[in-house]
């Protein structure tokens, strides 16, 4: 029977496993700084909400002075 086997040629090996070594490695950089992407955009948000119910809450405040000013025939001077 024939050995049906190629013969690799030692460089071409280590290039290989040296290639496969890298797409792993560069696989799993590419997986940490989409989860570290994904934390940031959740810490973002987080904050831009933070600054919504800030920038509401100043608003309504805001209103009740100006609508307590009018109930007493004043003016709201900020």
């Amino acid at each position: 029977s024939k050995m049906s086997s190629t013969v690799v040629p030692e460089l071409l090996a280590k290039k290989q496993k040296r290639d496969s070594q890298w797409q792993a490695e560069k696989a799993a950089a590419a997986l940490e700084a989409r989860k570290k992407s994904r934390a940031t955009r959740k810490e973002i948000f987080k904050r831009a909400e933070s600054y919504v119910k800030e920038y509401v809450a100043q608003e309504k405040d805001l209103v009740r002075l100006k609508r307590a000013a009018k109930a007493s025939n004043g003016f709201h001077v900020p």
